[in-house]
């Protein structure tokens, strides 16, 4: 359970479980505070998600069979311009080899800038403007 920037509460929801020797997996995403013991019924038959949606409508209870639906739907909750943020985030908990810190952080943790750009822009400008005033 987290809370967004207007403090909305919100609920990441991942279950993973094996069916026929395969590996399934369902996403969701709250925009309320559920927790396991008074929510979320999985003897239910496999219908514990459609119970969900009943109880708290649709439009609270959003679910996603891939990951890249469901992380882009609480990046978008959660105010994230990007996926650096979560990369981040599962980069540092798996931990694996982390090589070179400044290329870690330009990577993973620096969003691309377009000063560069904008400055060059800006002097154009400024010169035309100094070439139309002589």
């Amino acid at each position: 359970m987290f809370a967004n920037a207007q403090a909305q509460p919100v609920t990441l929801v991942q279950v993973r479980w094996f069916n026929g020797g395969g590996l399934q997996r369902r996403y969701l995403v709250a925009r309320a505070e559920l927790n396991i013991a008074e929510h979320i019924h999985f003897g239910s038959g496999g219908q514990w998600v459609n119970q969900l949606k009943k109880r708290f409508a649709d439009r609270v209870v959003e679910d996603f069979d891939a990951f890249p639906k469901y992380a882009a739907a609480f990046q978008r909750l959660f105010g994230m311009r990007s996926d650096k943020a979560l990369t981040l985030f599962n980069q540092t908990v798996g931990m694996k080899v982390l090589g070179d810190l400044d290329e870690f952080i330009r990577t993973n943790m620096l969003e691309e800038s377009t000063a560069q750009v904008k400055f060059d822009k800006l002097l154009a400008n400024y010169q035309t403007l100094l070439t139309a005033y002589r």
